[in-house]
């Protein structure tokens, strides 16, 4: 059974009580129950922790959470830039997926070919990466890299990631105009990333 919590914390103000932190672990049905709740609590910090593919990360306060259709994306997008929102996604893979993280490498970046059907997806067509944007981070790897989308090219940042139990994909998905403007924060993102157990 998978098991998501979101921690929220949030400032309890009144005329009488001095302010205080406290925690809530609540459950969600959706991200548009729990955007209200965070705009009526004036909760002011969220920590999603995913139990089932080892990880936890604070959600910034920029990130706009959306609904991704499959419980083992999280996904939200960026301020938006002159009508341009971009993304940002965690995908969860169990590791029995891939025979070891070269093979997921392979599947999400090495393996595909200019101006072919990605590997990943059969909508995405790959229009290379940079040699220049290769990191070793932290369990994996990061990427810039460039697809090509219903008409429109895209310029990504592809995060690899092994924890202890799965194999993680987050992107970062921009146009060509925004990708440097919205690269940190996908960075500070992607550095306040836990391991857990």
């Amino acid at each position: 059974m998978k098991l998501i919590f979101i921690i929220l914390f949030f400032l309890l103000n009144s005329c009488a009580v001095k302010a205080q932190n406290d925690t809530i672990n609540r459950k969600y049905k959706d991200t548009k129950e729990l955007n209200a709740q965070i705009e009526k609590d004036k909760i002011e910090s969220i920590i999603y922790v995913d139990s089932t593919f080892g990880y936890k990360v604070e959600i910034p306060e920029w990130l706009t959470l959306r609904e991704t259709g499959n419980d083992k994306i999280l996904g939200g997008t960026f301020p938006e830039i002159e009508r341009i929102e971009n993304a940002l996604m965690i995908q969860g893979f169990e590791k029995s997926k891939f025979k070891s993280f070269e093979h997921f490498k392979e599947t999400y970046i090495t393996g595909n070919v200019f101006g072919k059907k990605t590997l990943f997806s059969e909508n995405h067509i790959w229009y290379g990466k940079s040699s220049q944007e290769f990191k070793e981070i932290e369990k994996g790897i990061s990427w810039r890299v460039f697809t090509f989308f219903q008409n429109k090219i895209y310029h990504n940042n592809f995060v690899l990631i092994e924890t202890n139990k799965a194999f993680l994909w987050i992107q970062f998905v921009a146009t060509p105009e925004t990708y440097e403007l919205n690269l940190p924060k996908f960075t500070e993102f992607v550095s306040g990333i836990e391991f857990v157990e």
